[in-house]
């Protein structure tokens, strides 16, 4: 519908603002506004947007620490609380299972925790354990150095005895320093390495000793198991592996010892026939000073060594129980790469 035409007769517009029309004809328009009145408008409305912006702020506050400053907050504690030897300490697991980044924080939090509990833990047995290693022998000498001074010389089987304990100790020490200096960084003296060569000279090292305990070795491997390493440290590792099985063998046994590829591997596998460990224990058998039977002669860190080479060599290693009796522990390093010609 169209509206009315202002230049019709009896039409009169209305005006919201007063004018005033100069001389010229020109027109100025007023508008009146109350005198409390300032930018914001009156008072009761910058109190009402005031109050209105205070609400949100608070609202915006309380979300926020309750999402990421209480958790923060959290973590924060837990932190300080490892840092001054709590090893106890853990983040709650309600904030752990969030599926968001501070409850993947949250979560590797507790694994490092988890983590660093372990090593101190381990730090502990092997400190005990070191210290019984070692005092053990040491006792003995102190006993044969005792007859020996009541009797005012050295017997043969006292002599032969105390030369027994010392290069137990010789022992002992030069494995812990083997086992020690494999956590520091140092560059490996890398080259390619056959490992079938160096079973078959293991197999002529060790033969006199196995001979000595009624047992055989049995050598059944591929040819070119290349792999890229440390040639001394891969056949101390082996060897530890074979002297371990010579160890435990019974007498008139076969102990085998194979190599053979399996994919982009090269495993080394011997297996002994004695009497086995507990399943639960086929992983801590790597683990320093854990003996697969009770009374046994050694170290304790043979295969502990052997790990640790395996692994500088990006490889692992495990052991698994035979269907008769026996240990088999098997070596897997990853395989020589060549590339291929261009």
């Amino acid at each position: 519908v169209a509206g009315p035409d202002p230049s019709q007769p009896g039409f009169r517009p209305v005006r919201l603002a007063p004018q005033i029309i100069a001389g010229d004809g020109t027109a100025y328009a007023f508008l009146v506004l109350p005198a409390n009145i300032n930018i914001w408008g009156n008072t009761a409305t910058a109190l009402g947007l005031v109050a209105a912006a205070l609400l949100v702020v608070a609202t915006v506050a309380w979300f926020i620490a309750g999402t990421i400053g209480r958790p923060v907050a959290e973590l924060q504690q837990a932190a300080r609380r490892l840092a001054t030897g709590d090893i106890a300490a853990r983040v709650p697991a309600r904030l752990a299972e969030r599926a968001d980044e501070l409850g993947q924080l949250a979560a590797d939090f507790n694994y490092m925790a988890e983590q660093l509990c372990s090593l101190l833990e381990g730090r502990e047995n092997l400190m005990s354990e070191l210290s019984h290693e070692l005092r053990s022998p040491l006792a003995r000498l102190q006993a044969a150095l005792a007859l020996a001074a009541a009797h005012d010389r050295l017997e043969d089987h006292e002599r032969i005895r105390v030369d027994r304990e010392i290069g137990l100790m010789n022992q002992v020490i030069g494995e812990i320093l083997r086992y020690s200096s494999l956590n520091t960084p140092v560059r490996m003296r890398t080259s390619l390495v056959r490992c079938d060569r160096i079973l078959r000279q293991l197999l002529e090292l060790e033969e006199v000793e196995a001979a000595s305990k009624h047992c055989q070795l049995s050598l059944a491997t591929a040819a070119d198991l290349l792999v890229a390493g440390d040639p001394e440290l891969l056949q101390r590792a082996f060897e530890n592996v074979l002297r371990n099985a010579i160890r435990h063998a019974p007498e008139d046994s076969v102990i085998d010892i194979e190599g053979w590829h399996e994919g982009n591997s090269v495993c080394i596998g011997i297996r002994d026939r004695g009497p086995g460990v507990p399943a639960e224990q086929l992983t801590r058998i790597f683990e320093p000073y854990v003996r697969n039977t009770q009374g046994s002669i050694g170290s304790g860190l043979g295969l502990a060594i052997v790990k640790r080479i395996i692994e500088r060599h990006g490889g692992n290693v495990s052991a698994e129980l035979c269907a008769s009796p026996g240990l088999r522990v098997v070596c897997r390093l990853p395989a020589a790469e060549f590339a291929e010609p261009g």
